[in-house]
């Protein structure tokens, strides 16, 4: 009984055992993220987890139990094998047909899927079955998880996108972007950078250049200075640096420069992105070489600049004027200085009444143009005295009184001392000249005659100095040994291009003896250039030229050791190469002929001429340093890396330097070229200066914007944000939206790169840009988006404009004047005519006059045309009205009409030099049409707070209301109709303008209207 009792327990317990296990198992099951069901190998349902029954819509109670491909259908919509039934009965045709691809393995089968949801939509999933085993290893049935990968599948397919949208950005943008090894090599580069670099395309680019720092950069250690500076900036530098292109030729390039880091934070490659900025960086070079000169030139002259309030009584001094008073802004407190501050530290005690009177008149003047120049003393801080002129100028206020003097103050100490030194330096010169052991002469070039040679000239020619001077070109040139008279012939001819010449000749002394003369010979010239005086130096070189022969023969015997070495050796002096051996000529690629006699600096880079040049000047002066290494250019134009190094020698007579130079090329390396990132795209894209921007394409030909770069907002000044998901439309003002929905359709429907300029107010202002749109297009053939870039072209265009306004004016010139000529032309033929038919007529001799004088007329208008047939290419100048008016007077007959100039001397005007043909058409036609009872025509001026008038003023019939309308339109008038029109074309070109302000019946009255900043009084003087 007890036995049966523990049989029954224990049967329980493993009952119990069992449900428990099956319980834990159906938990692990459930706890599965993927939806995970199992058979048996009938293909029965016996497990269902919780995400299966999400996935379906079945729950367990409703599956469990069920077999004839019921899980299929739930999935499928059909009863069909799975995979879980695939690996139990294998089909290999069915896995073909109905899975995008399998995967088998011993107890496994992977494979994936598209599913077809109940709304229609499609998903992909991954599967996998695996066979199970009893306890026993008996097979039981199958188990298979499902996956829904759709969301992956669509970040793969984004990627691709992404990466295609950004090589698209990389090959056709303007800027050059490249990537490179850490030791100097392109990894690739794009077409904007290989055009950059003078090359056909990336892939030569990337083969050609072995070396980025010698091939690229126009000093090679830049490179490096600029790998260390991005270093020390934190992986990110912005630099301007030179470049040279593959013909050599120099360029400036903005570089902005990435550090590219591994997983670990160590430097793996470079990228970066260079902009061409040669022309900006051009004109900024020419405005620094401007300034710089005018301080030299303020320098050199030893002018310093002032002002003074006159309310406050203060000065105001810069850097320069205290330097001359030997002291510095700090030390005085700061560049404002009171005047009894100055007149008690610096002015000399004995000069302050020169300066209180001046101070005086310049208070009291009237004249607002007033200026005055005096002399005094100044005690500089050291204490010494120095001597200055300071010339002085005022500023008026509205009711004329003086409110500021300003001027500028010139050291003159050194002209007061060189005044007081002159007399005693020229004793002391003809002391010199009177002692010297060399020969000193000069001969006066409009006389051939010498007028002066040093006593000297007994010693060494035997001849007197009267002798020498009484003795003709002829005789002198005779005594001139004869192989030697060529070469004096040739240096005469340079003397007159160089004004400087030295020649060594041979010349026959009062005792038959040939002596050697050194001659060095000096051009003295007026200020006009003409040549007055040859002055000479001459020194016995004799002894000298005997031991020069003596070298050359000695140079002979081992000339012949350099021909057989095989090492090269060139042989310069002043850098002109005297002598190169075989080997040499081999290295460098040129036969000898042409290198014998040339500069060296002809094989050297542009970039390393002053390093050599400086050596050859130190070699030359007789110092010694160590060999060093550089570039040479062969005669194929190809460089060679060497090594050169030297010595200074005697060659054929004089010290010269012989170099060893040896080959070095062989040593250099490159490293290898890596590929290129979608993180290195994304950081070029919003570091380029010009705008990029991403479109979608839409339905029904819309374009909403998903991507811009930061330059797009810094140009346009509109955020990102603001702009990121809107339609094209809300962005893009008409009426450049309407050009630009069509440039799009165009892009699309030509599938190409579609370029245009196009004009847009944006918040920044109106910008005109050159655009650039590529389309992107999808597997299907369909534009997906689209790609732009825009560069900014507004200071071109403005150029652009301003030129076609000075070409307009230049043939509205031509038309005038061919109208001129040929009414002045009508007016002679009709003079002449009257005179052939009236030979005998009394009024003979008057129209004769007026044929002349018509004559006159044309040849001033031909002569006019000459003189500003570059109109609108000439800059305007300032010029003179008082002068203009007197000259064009002088054009126009008057006869008894009274021309009154009260214009004030020296009221100058910023124009266009045609500006005297207004002031001639203003007189001619009041001469024209002021009718019969004119008598004057006056030109005077005033000041307005807006700027000058300058009117002209007849007496005359004046203009009447209706013709006042259209007095400045092109055609209108009695004579050309082109007078008037021409003459405001031509004011307005500085901003001046010109109207007709009189009263009818009493006379006309054109006042021109010249604004502020474009008209000057100048003094009369």
């Amino acid at each position: 009984m007890i036995q049966k009792i523990k049989a029954v327990v224990s049967h329980r317990q493993a009952e119990a055992s069992i449900r428990n296990h099956e319980r834990h198992e159906a938990d692990i099951l459930n706890f599965l993220p993927d939806a995970t069901f199992a058979i048996d190998k009938t293909g029965t349902v016996i497990a269902w987890n919780h995400a299966m029954e999400k996935m379906t819509g079945i729950k367990l109670s409703e599956i469990l139990g069920k077999g004839n491909y019921e899980y299929s259908f739930q999935l499928y919509h059909e009863r069909r094998p799975m995979l879980i039934d695939l690996i139990l009965a294998p089909d290999v045709q069915f896995e073909k047909d109905r899975y995008l691809y399998t995967i088998h393995d011993s107890t496994n089968l992977t494979a994936e899927s598209i599913l077809e949801k109940p709304d229609g939509t499609q998903v992909n999933i991954w599967e996998k079955a695996s066979l199970f085993f009893n306890e026993i290893g008996n097979l039981t049935g199958a188990i298979e998880s499902i996956r829904d990968i759709n969301e992956h599948r669509q970040l793969e397919e984004g990627l691709r996108q992404s990466e295609r949208r950004y090589y698209n950005l990389y090959r056709d943008s303007t800027l050059g972007i490249f990537h490179s090894t850490l030791d100097g090599r392109f990894i690739d580069v794009n077409p904007a950078f290989a055009r950059l670099l003078g090359y056909a395309s990336p892939e030569e680019t990337v083969a050609t250049i072995t070396s980025i720092a010698d091939q690229v950069y126009f000093e090679p250690p830049q490179y490096d200075a600029v790998a260390k500076a991005a270093l020390d900036a934190g992986g990110v530098l912005n630099t301007i640096t030179r470049y040279r292109r593959k013909d050599g030729a120099l360029w400036y390039g903005n570089l902005h420069l990435h550090i590219v880091t591994d997983k670990n934070g160590t430097p793996s490659h470079y990228e970066g992105f260079v902009e061409d900025i040669t022309k900006r960086k051009r004109l900024e070079e020419e405005l620094t070489r401007s300034m710089h000169q005018l301080g030299e030139a303020m320098d050199l002259a030893h002018l310093v600049n002032w002002e003074f309030d006159v309310a406050t009584a203060t000065f105001t001094f810069d850097d320069r004027f205290y330097a001359l008073l030997g002291t510095t802004a700090d030390r005085e407190g700061g560049y404002l200085m009171k005047a009894e501050t100055y007149v008690r530290e610096f002015l000399h005690p004995d000069d302050q009444h020169i300066l209180d009177e001046e101070v005086k008149r310049a208070l009291e003047t009237t004249n607002p143009d007033y200026q005055s120049a005096v002399v005094h003393r100044i005690i500089r801080r050291d204490g010494e005295v120095r001597y200055i002129i300071v010339k002085i100028r005022v500023t008026k206020d509205a009711q004329g009184r003086t409110i500021k003097t300003y001027g500028a103050n010139q050291d003159i100490t050194d002209l007061k001392r060189a005044e007081e030194k002159l007399q005693r330096s020229e004793e002391r010169f003809r002391s010199v000249l009177d002692n010297s052991s060399d020969v000193i002469y000069r001969q006066n070039l409009q006389t051939r005659h010498y007028e002066y040679y040093s006593p000297s000239c007994t010693a060494l020619y035997g001849f007197s100095p009267q002798e020498m001077i009484d003795m003709d070109e002829r005789e002198a040139r005779e005594r001139v040994h004869p192989d030697d008279r060529a070469r004096l012939d040739a240096a005469l001819t340079h003397l007159t291009d160089s004004g400087h010449e030295q020649v060594d000749i041979r010349w026959k002394i009062r005792s038959g003896e040939y002596r050697w003369l050194s001659a060095v010979m000096t051009l003295v010239k007026d200020p006009s250039g003409k040549h007055l005086y040859r002055d000479g130096f001459v020194r016995d070189i004799t002894e000298r030229k005997n031991a020069e022969l003596l070298l050359v023969e000695s140079e002979k015997k081992y000339r012949w050791l350099l021909e057989g070495l095989h090492d090269s050796v060139l042989v310069h002096r002043d850098t002109r190469i005297l002598y190169l051996n075989p080997a040499c000529e081999k290295m460098l690629g040129y036969p000898r002929d042409a290198l014998l006699g040339q500069s060296i600096m002809m094989l050297v880079p542009p970039e390393l001429r002053e390093m050599v040049a400086n050596a050859s000047r130190k070699r030359m002066a007789g110092e010694t340093f160590e060999p060093y290494e550089l570039d040479l250019i062969r005669g194929d134009d190809s460089r060679i890396s060497v090594i050169m190094s030297g010595n200074l020698v005697v060659f054929e007579g004089a010290p010269a330097s012989i170099n060893l130079i040896i080959d070095i090329s062989s040593r250099k390396r490159a490293g290898q070229a890596l590929q290129e990132s979608e993180k290195r795209l994304y950081s070029i894209y919003n570091t380029v200066e010009d705008v990029i921007f991403q479109l979608k394409v839409e339905p029904n030909e819309q374009y909403r914007f998903t991507s811009v770069n930061l330059a797009f907002s810094r140009v346009t000044g509109l955020p990102a944000e603001h702009v990121i998901g809107r339609n094209v439309n809300e962005i893009i003002p008409e009426p450049s939206l309407t050009t630009v929905l069509e440039k799009y359709r165009q892009a699309i429907k030509e599938k190409a790169i579609v370029h245009w300029e196009e004009i847009s107010n944006y918040p920044t202002g109106q910008l005109t840009g050159d655009v650039s749109v590529a389309p992107i297009f999808d597997e299907t053939g369909n534009c997906s988006h689209l790609i732009g870039s825009v560069h900014d072209i507004t200071e071109r265009k403005r150029a652009e404009n301003a030129l076609n306004q000075a070409n307009r004016k230049l043939n509205l010139l031509s038309g005038i004047t061919r109208h001129d000529i040929t009414n002045q032309l009508t007016t002679l033929q009709g003079y002449l005519a009257i005179l052939e038919m009236n030979r005998n007529d009394p009024n003979f001799k008057e129209y004769l006059q007026k044929a002349k004088t018509t004559a006159e007329h044309i040849s001033a208008t031909i002569k006019f045309t000459k003189e500003y047939e570059s109109i609108g290419v000439n800059a305007p100048v300032w010029q003179d009205c008082r002068v203009l008016v007197d000259t064009a007077a002088t054009q126009v007959p008057l006869d008894e009409v009274m021309m009154i100039n009260d214009l004030p001397a020296g009221t100058e005007v910023f124009a266009d030099p045609l500006v005297q043909k207004v002031f001639y058409n203003l007189i001619d036609n009041a001469r024209r049409y002021g009718g019969s009872g004119m008598t004057k025509i006056r030109f005077f001026s005033s000041e307005t707070g807006n700027g000058l008038i300058l009117s002209c003023e007849d007496n005359g019939d004046g203009i009447t209301g209706e013709d006042k309308k259209r007095l400045f339109e092109r055609g209108f008038g009695k004579n050309t109709g082109l007078g008037l029109f021409l003459s405001r074309e031509i004011l307005s070109i500085t901003g001046i303008t010109i109207t007709e302000n009189g009263v009818p019946g009493k006379g006309a009255r054109f006042e021109i209207m010249v604004p502020e900043g474009a008209y000057r009084i100048a003094d009369a003087q």
